[in-house]
């Protein structure tokens, strides 16, 4: 009777540790065919890659003179590269008084009536925001690489 009881926990312990390898297995093929069906979908999310070419702009800025600017695209947007004189570097005026409050030298928004310093800091509002700077990195001396 002793053996038998033996031979009954022993075959307890089997089953259950089946039952476990079991379950574990179903649980991880589960995972894995949620995960392949579920992957294509998120791929789809990805930049295509003619929108991932677009996404940088290099362009060679040794022509530019001081004082002139140049304008490119940049993601559908326009992209203004200028080399600014000295004294537009510094805190635009306009601001202190008796300073020139003029155009600031920048830009002009028509759709809002907006206009812009050199640094594309709003000036007039209403423009809710400031020019965006994108992402540069200059490649050399005289390249830069937008995006």
């Amino acid at each position: 009777m002793a053996q038998a009881a033996q031979s009954q926990i022993t075959l307890d312990h089997d089953d259950e540790t089946r039952r476990d390898f079991l379950t574990l297995t179903a649980t991880a093929l589960g995972a894995v065919g949620i995960v392949s069906t579920i992957w294509p979908f998120i791929s789809s999310l990805n930049p295509a890659q003619d929108t991932l070419a677009l996404s940088t702009t290099a362009f060679d800025i040794k022509p530019i003179q001081v004082g002139q600017r140049l304008t490119t695209v940049w993601r559908g947007k326009p992209a203004f590269v200028a080399r600014r004189r000295a004294r537009e570097i510094r805190i635009p005026l306009g601001r202190n008084r008796g300073d020139p409050r003029g155009d600031y030298g920048g830009w002009f928004c028509p759709c809002r009536g907006s206009m812009y310093d050199t640094s594309g800091r709003c000036r007039a509002r209403p423009a809710p925001l400031n020019l965006e700077v994108p992402p540069y990195k200059f490649t050399s001396n005289t390249a830069i690489k937008i995006g």
